[in-house]
């Protein structure tokens, strides 16, 4: 999809397949939104997502059955190449392989991770209830690892 008119009428789209499939009941969705490309960029600025589900609620108003979008998550990514990266003697190139070495070993991942979460697991209980397992610590390592990425190669000082 090229911008967020086209996501907001492909989500449009999947909403109405799922009223029809709803059997007359109201139905709750989560989306999560994912792939690489252009939108990615778009999808990242603060507040893109909040606007993206007011249009995607608004286009839903009055319509019976009701789908409800509870949420929307942004798990897309840049267009890299990063097997271009890889043995460069670049920044961006340093950072993909101490994200790859992170990937490689989940206990140093879990201690990276506990080292940058450690205000918010301020107390075991805590601790217990929000640290994230491999995948999910895996999952976010990705997410940093594009983000930082696509940042060092926009140029951009945000």
């Amino acid at each position: 999809l090229a911008d967020t008119s086209q996501l907001v009428r492909a989500l449009a789209d999947h909403l109405e397949r799922i009223r029809r499939e709803s059997d007359g009941r109201d139905v709750i969705v989560k989306f999560t939104l994912t792939g690489s490309g252009p939108l990615y960029a778009e999808l990242s600025h603060t507040g893109a997502l909040a606007d993206l589900l007011e249009a995607v609620r608004d286009g839903e108003e009055g319509a019976e059955p009701l789908v409800w979008v509870a949420a929307l998550r942004n798990r897309t990514s840049p267009v890299l190449d990063l097997d271009a990266l890889r043995g460069q003697a670049t920044l961006p190139a340093t950072l993909l392989e101490k994200a790859e070495l992170l990937a490689a070993d989940e206990g140093a991942l879990r201690t990276f991770a506990g080292d940058a979460f450690e205000d918010l697991f301020t107390t075991k209980s805590r601790r217990k209830m929000m640290e994230p397992d491999g995948a999910e610590l895996l999952d976010e390592l990705a997410q940093a690892r594009d983000r930082a990425l696509a940042h060092l190669a926009s140029g951009e000082d945000q």
